[in-house]
């Protein structure tokens, strides 16, 4: 199983750290606004109401670890801490 590891970037951003596969990668690309930081090899995705709930059910049942700065109530109010 990967690891997936969900963390903040900012007021704006989400960073998103998965290892190299290509099954990962076709779902990352259904994530509108998603950009590949190549210098720091992560992808960052814009913030938006319940995006952490999002991620942790796109990428099921994969290994997601999400970062303590951020918080996933599962009501689709997700906060930065």
């Amino acid at each position: 199983m990967s690891r997936i590891i969900i963390e903040k970037r900012g007021l704006e951003n989400v960073i998103l750290r998965v290892p190299y596969d290509q099954a990962l990668l076709k779902k990352i690309r259904t994530i509108k606004g998603r950009r590949w930081q190549s210098e720091e090899k992560y992808w960052t995705i814009p913030w938006t109401e319940g995006i952490v709930q999002q991620l942790v059910k796109l990428f099921s049942p994969e290994s997601v670890q999400i970062h303590s700065n951020l918080s996933c109530t599962g009501d689709g109010d997700d906060q930065f801490v």
